[in-house]
């Protein structure tokens, strides 16, 4: 009799000594992704059943996963498939799925690299470069700016849903909401590439627009770091989630806080779990109207994995997934996405509208910084000295130009430039 799909933890992986534990089956590792656990469950379960192979579902925590997997990669174990959201930590790992595109597709590489990048231009121009095709796209989440209606309406607070605001008129915006009795007018995610937004749309980051010089410490960056002080400072913001690692969430669930900056992938939840009306506002543009593009990938790391990797994106998969999570599939013959959540719905449209309306030079950024081969794990390598750099200046243990500066040079003697 066929077994059931197995489940297990990273931690189950282990035995006595460290070793992992071998298996004949298909490993499939992934994260939890809001309510995406049972559809992968189905998905894995009808492979088995029409393949008569063996899944096995590695689950590791998110804040686990990019060390768990580095571990594995360097033991020689890594999962046959994996889920991503990033490429270039695994450029030395990852198969070359070229020979394979037409085989699971129909398509020539170069049509089908054309189809699945419509949300991720980066990802082409990364294969291109690389001389290889490491992953299969697969669902496109957006930075976004979520508002509590009722807040808003209670303080007066018009947004402009069909147009764009400025930096001035959205801090005009936190203090009229916090004189109406608001705690906190606005929450932050505490992430490196959400606080790197506001580096884009003051006109910075941390490579320029060629990937020859690092812009960290450039005046248009320094005045974005000002400008997130001044909104903790102000107590606009609560100092607790960047400083202690404080869940964002509640804040905005328990109506502490009337803003949410977060993401698409929050949508589920959101979904779920807020008992107010809610929606999505513009980002707001200081010097370039930007927003982040992000999403998952589906990595086969071995060749017993292409196959499932292929699988698991095929048309009926990905639209089952996109629909149960509220993201966009990454195909340009899938583009025309709705939802029976109103709510959810308005706001992906928004951050879509966003999205399409994004400063090239700002994007050119963006890419250099999180995506380019060369020089994306300067950047990647620092992550965690992002985030200190920004307690740094938050706690007033360091200046804004001081912190910047610092890290900024570090970059470039990582990056060779000094």
């Amino acid at each position: 009799m066929k077994k059931a799909l197995k489940m297990v933890s990273l931690i189950g992986l282990f035995l006595f000594f460290g070793t992992l534990v071998i298996s004949q089956d298909i490993t499939f590792a992934t994260f939890i992704d809001g309510p995406d656990l049972p559809v992968f469950r189905k998905q894995l379960e009808a492979y088995e059943k029409e393949t008569g192979k063996d899944i096995e579902l590695l689950v590791i925590p998110y804040a686990d996963w990019k060390t768990k997997m580095i571990m594995m990669l360097q033991g020689g174990t890594p999962p046959d498939v994996a889920r991503e959201t990033d490429v270039v930590y695994l450029q030395d790992y990852a198969l070359d799925l070229t020979p394979f595109i037409k085989q699971h597709t129909g398509m020539e590489p170069m049509e089908w690299l054309d189809n699945v990048t419509v949300y991720k231009s980066w990802f082409k121009t990364y294969s291109l470069e690389a001389g290889m095709i490491p992953a299969i796209p697969y669902t496109t989440d957006v930075f976004a700016l979520f508002y509590n209606k009722e807040l808003f309406k209670k303080a007066g607070v018009e947004v402009p849903i069909n147009g764009v605001w400025t930096i001035d008129q959205w801090y005009d915006a936190m203090l009229k909401l916090k004189q109406s009795g608001v705690r906190y007018p606005l929450v932050w995610d505490r992430s490196p590439s959400r606080f790197s937004w506001l580096l884009y749309t003051f006109g910075g980051g941390y490579w320029d627009e060629t990937g020859t010089k690092i812009i960290l410490d450039s005046k248009e960056s320094i005045e974005a770091m000002e400008f997130f002080l001044k909104i903790h400072d102000e107590n606009l913001v609560p100092k607790a989630v960047w400083i202690s690692g404080d869940a964002p969430l509640k804040y905005f669930q328990n109506g502490l806080s009337a803003m949410y900056l977060s993401g698409t992938w929050m949508l589920p939840t959101f979904a779920e779990q807020l008992d107010f009306e809610w929606g999505a506002i513009p980002m707001p543009v200081k010097r370039e109207r930007y927003t982040y593009s992000g999403g998952k990938l589906i990595v086969p790391l071995t060749q017993k994995g292409v196959e499932l990797a292929f699988y698991l994106t095929n048309k009926e998969n990905l639209a089952e997934i996109s629909s149960a999570l509220y993201l966009l599939p990454d195909r340009a013959d899938m583009r025309e996405v709705t939802y029976e959540n109103k709510m959810v719905q308005e706001a992906n449209m928004v951050a879509m509208n966003d999205l399409l309306n994004t400063s090239p030079a700002a994007k050119k950024r963006q890419d250099f910084d999180w995506y380019n081969l060369k020089t994306a794990p300067v950047i990647q390598g620092n992550v965690s000295a992002i985030t200190n750099m920004v307690v740094s200046v938050l706690t007033h243990e360091k200046t804004p130009q001081k912190a910047m500066k610092d890290l900024a040079d570090q970059l470039r003697k990582e990056a060779g430039l000094q």
